[in-house]
């Protein structure tokens, strides 16, 4: 889309900015009660010791965006590390770590001088009263091997002060892949669920809003509103894919407010004869095949 066609956008709909972008900046996030429980639990996680969590949750229900507003969060009080982990071994994470604190590339990849480099930046952090946070997401993409690395991070120690908090996150469908190793490592788990329909709807006021439009109604017939929200099955990614391509489709056909033949025709488009990816829950069995205790 152009500028100009994006402009003309805002302009039907009386917005300000783009209300549903698929990356929004992390200062722009509006929250929601579950990830705010979500961030009040890492959080406590940091001032009580603990040794780290485990985000469960389907394909686009948030884990990522999870895992940077709480390296936000905490970055005052503490060294915060995020990576996605996706095909990295033990040597390479520890690589990338040591990086992350400020050393400069190792082409060897010297394990003993890598570890060296990470116990030195630890044992200065430690010593200034700021713990390490590490947040590894897709952690069932790595090599199994990555659970060395783990283990490794989870035993580093200086005086008093607590090993490195670990958190990292998976898919459900996912989570079998997960050395057991690694989630012994872990003291709490965070599931992150599907919205229901009244959260679905407080999300796209509360945008909508943010966005400079205060009448929603002007915006989405509360049908459309209900048809967002059970064809979406309130995954937020796709809450946000559905209303932010209803805005144009709708505006195109001059169509306000958007109503519920306008989402469902941009659903259609999206997934023909209803195919997709899938599954987006699983069942209540599959999902506690594994437990953290």
């Amino acid at each position: 889309m152009t500028r100009s066609g994006a402009f003309s956008i805002l302009d039907y709909w009386g917005l300000k900015a783009s209300p549903f972008p698929m990356r929004p900046a992390l200062d722009s996030v509006t929250s929601t009660p579950s990830q705010e429980e979500a961030l009040a639990r890492m959080e406590f996680l940091v001032h009580n010791r603990g040794s780290g969590g485990l985000i469960v949750g389907a394909a686009g229900t948030g884990k990522t965006l999870l895992l940077a507003l709480f390296a936000e969060l905490i970055r005052p009080v503490a060294e915060t590390y995020r990576f996605s982990v996706v095909g990295l071994d033990d040597v390479t994470l520890i690589a990338r770590l040591a990086e992350a604190t400020g050393m400069k590339p190792i082409p060897s990849r010297n394990p003993l001088r890598l570890r060296q480099t990470i116990e030195a930046r630890f044992a200065a952090a430690a010593y200034q009263g700021r713990p390490w946070v590490i947040l590894l997401d897709d952690i069932a993409e790595a090599s199994p091997k990555i659970a060395v690395a783990l283990t490794y991070l989870s035993h580093l120690r200086w005086d008093a002060g607590p090993a490195p908090l670990l958190f990292v996150a998976a898919r459900h469908a996912t989570l079998h892949r997960v050395p057991r190793q690694c989630l012994d490592l872990l003291d709490l788990r965070i599931d992150l669920e599907p919205w229901e329909e009244d959260g679905v709807q407080t999300y796209l006021i509360q945008r909508l809003q943010a966005a400079g439009q205060d009448d929603w109604q002007a915006v989405f017939h509360a049908e459309a509103m209900h048809r967002i929200a059970a064809l979406s099955r309130g995954i937020p990614r796709e809450v946000n894919r559905l209303a932010d391509l209803s805005l144009t489709a709708a505006a195109g056909a001059n169509v306000r407010p958007i109503d519920a033949e306008t989402a469902q025709a941009v659903f259609d488009e999206l997934y023909p004869g209803n195919e997709r990816k899938r599954p987006l829950r699983e069942s209540t069995a599959k999902q506690w095949e594994i437990r953290v205790q």
